[in-house]
């Protein structure tokens, strides 16, 4: 976070100053940077310099940066920690030919060699200088192992790339009607039964029933509370706070497989094996099931020293409690009206404990039903209309509404799409979404802690379809954090995601190709069109077909005349390794009149 008055003080210089004419290639774009000179590269230089804190110390710049210590030339790096000067996340770098000195926060002094680190790999390190910083204090990525399951080494590429792009926080969704992916000492069936789902729905599932065809490929895995510890050193390493989320009382089947006396039923289940919610959740009506909560999270808390503790909350189908002669008298003893105060009631208890336990609950909107437990964070998600009432309410909440931060959606709602849950969330939408509904001097504005984009992965059997609905949507979502909401410039922001396209290209790491600059779905035109199909990253090349016929573009552009017919323009761009999906622009028929 940066301090109110220096950031207005830098917002101020940014205003009269900013010019998109030359810039450093950043995503997320600092908040203020300035070249004011040639470039040059630290590449295969010996790094020296003075780094007296205790943990940025010199050794560690040098490791972060490659140091070559059998070189003959070097780069020298000056890096001082000011806390009273400098807020955590922010920084101020000056730049010039081998000599550049760092002023910075804690984690603002990692973000700053992060920076470094990218300008040289993408050709754009220049005599200049940055001062960046932001107001958002959560900065989220989710990630939903549960639905299919994720090896460690590919849960520390996604905190790799998160580091890369200044986020924060992981939230890691651990436990789903799907699958239960932790191991919990005190209940070893979790593991044993509860993370081993027989067989999968087909396709995509159009109703809620799940009726359709059935694979029987096992789905199985969980984390071992070693693999827990290593993923969550690793991410402290790389600034990041790890927030485990156990979704209770509902999205609970898997437990319940495990542990059938938990639900108000004590049916015999089985992992579920299609999407969407199930009658089966846990019983709030014996004590049983806190027993079981309370064990479960102690052990969860032991294992992540994060402030939140997510609890999920959302979705609970109360059909068994309705129907559970023990829920009736549990009500009338605690003088429990309806079914959401009941949830409330539960929600308030769990949370009571992990307050115990010094940490703070997290819970999806639907927790403010029936009553908000006293110090929980609100995740908004269905739309910004709880996060609104929890800030009104002077609680903490976190920005994650479904439309346009849910990664799940489709890119656009052709059908030429790899297969995903619905609707639709453009780059543009997410590059442009105002995390905060008020004004950072209304006095809410401080009870809008930040936002996460979200990560369910029901159509996501490997890594890389993940990192397909994830990128570049990750690096749109960087840049609300530390770009002021009005001079965000969806063009400007091509230009720097082309040189991360091609870093992700060197690097193997899939991704959706954007759409060309200037593309539309349709010209709405009855005169000739001149289409501009620049790809985003200057070394992607476009192809183009127009009625089913190869389309010679000439310097990236389309020149089309309407005929008495509709045309359509088919586009595809290509990284050299692979294709995107076709793109389609239509022009209509030419107006008779």
């Amino acid at each position: 976070m940066i301090r109110r008055n220096t950031y207005c003080l830098i917002l101020t210089f940014f205003l009269f100053t900013h010019s998109y004419s030359q810039q450093y290639g950043l995503v997320p774009k600092p908040l203020f940077s300035r070249v004011s000179g040639e470039k040059f590269s630290i590449k295969g230089l010996q790094i020296v310099g003075y780094c007296p804190d205790s943990f940025f110390n010199i050794n560690y710049v040098k490791k972060f940066l490659n140091s070559n210590d059998a070189g003959r030339s070097y780069a020298r790096i000056d890096l001082e920690i000011d806390t009273t000067e400098y807020s955590r996340d922010n920084y101020r770098m000056r730049m010039s030919k081998n000599d550049i000195t760092i002023q910075a926060g804690t984690v603002g002094a990692y973000y700053a060699l992060q920076t470094l680190k990218k300008l040289d790999e993408n050709g754009t390190l220049a005599e200049g200088e940055i001062i960046d910083g932001t107001r958002a204090k959560y900065r989220g990525m989710h990630l939903d192992v549960c639905r299919h399951f994720f090896t460690i080494d590919e849960i520390k590429k996604y905190l790799d790339m998160m580091a890369r792009y200044k986020f924060n926080y992981f939230h890691w969704h651990l436990s789903e009607d799907q699958g239960w992916r932790i191991e919990i000492k005190k209940y070893p069936k979790l593991a044993e039964v509860g993370s081993y789902r027989s067989g999968t729905i087909v396709g995509r599932q159009t109703n809620p029933e799940g009726t359709g065809n059935y694979d029987s490929i096992p789905v199985a895995g969980f984390y071992t509370q070693d693999q827990i510890k290593e993923v969550v050193a690793y991410a402290k390493e790389r600034f990041i706070t790890v927030v485990p989320e156990i979704d209770i009382p509902g999205h609970t089947l898997a437990a319940i497989a495990a542990y059938p006396h938990l639900s108000c039923t004590g049916k015999l289940v089985e992992v579920g094996k299609r999407w969407g919610v199930y009658d089966e959740v846990l019983c709030p009506c014996q004590e049983s099931t806190y027993q079981f909560v309370e064990d479960i999270l102690s052990e969860v808390i032991q294992l992540f020293p994060s402030k939140y503790i997510h609890i999920g909350g959302d979705e609970v189908v109360k059909k068994t409690w309705e129907n559970s002669a023990i829920c009736r008298s549990f009500m009338k003893e605690n003088k429990l009206h309806a079914m959401d105060e009941l949830q409330s009631y539960f929600i308030t208890r769990v949370e009571k404990f992990v307050n115990s336990k010094g940490r703070q609950i997290i819970g999806w909107d639907e927790i403010l039903e029936g009553g908000l437990a006293p110090n929980a964070v609100v995740m908004s998600w269905r739309g910004e209309s709880g996060g609104i009432a929890a800030a009104k309410a002077k609680h903490d909440a976190i920005m994650t509404p479904g439309k346009p931060l849910y990664f799940d959606h489709g890119y656009s709602k052709s059908k030429e799409e790899p297969v995903n849950i619905g609707g639709k969330n453009t780059l543009e939408d997410i590059f442009y979404y105002k995390y905060s509904p008020f004004s950072i001097y209304d006095t809410n504005f401080r009870y809008i802690l930040g936002a996460q984009g979200n990560v369910w992965t029901e159509y996501m059997k490997d890594w890389k379809k993940v990192e397909y609905m994830v990128y570049p949507r990750m690096q749109a979502l960087s840049e609300i954090f530390f770009m002021p909401d009005d001079l965000r410039n969806i063009y400007d922001f091509y230009d720097r995601l082309g040189l991360e396209l091609d870093w992700m290209d060197k690097q193997g790491i899939n991704y959706r190709i954007p759409e060309p600059i200037g593309y539309k779905d349709t010209i709405l035109v009855n005169e000739k069109s001149e289409i501009n199909l620049w790809p985003v990253c200057k070394k992607h090349k476009v192809s183009a077909w127009l009625d089913g016929l190869p389309y010679e573009l000439k310097n990236n552009l389309a020149i089309l005349e309407p005929m008495k017919k509709p045309r359509t323009l088919k586009i595809i761009v290509s990284n050299g390794q692979r294709e995107s999906v076709p793109y389609y622009i239509v022009v209509p028929a030419k107006d008779k009149n």
